[in-house]
């Protein structure tokens, strides 16, 4: 779904600007874009994936430069089997870059 979703903004945002090659200033705008009317999805993953109790969790490990070491945890557990969060021998992290990015600019 992410997939489709950035692809079709960068299509959006190209076509809005009447342009045939996407530079990073398109990407840029598709990304907006794809937060925009993905939010359905991203808040789906922020408030049922992550829950109440893992939102704190995955705020804090969206925000750390590296894996980040916590104790194992009911929350972590569930966002780690929904593939929301990794974990490595040196922490978690988030899985995917663009949910990443979404807690970091925009979770409640």
């Amino acid at each position: 779904y992410l997939l489709q979703l950035v692809c079709s903004a960068i299509v959006e945002e190209g076509n809005a600007r009447q342009i045939l090659h996407a530079d990073a200033d398109i990407l840029d705008a598709a990304l907006i874009r794809a937060f925009d009317s993905g939010e359905p999805y991203f808040s789906n993953v922020w408030n049922e994936m992550a829950g109440v109790d893992g939102q704190p969790l995955l705020r804090q490990i969206a925000a750390a430069p590296a894996p980040l070491p916590l104790p194992d945890s009911p929350a972590l557990a569930r966002m780690h089997r929904r593939r929301v969060v990794a974990r490595t021998a040196a922490g978690y992290h988030v899985e995917i870059p663009l949910i990443r990015r979404w807690v970091i600019e925009r979770a409640g």
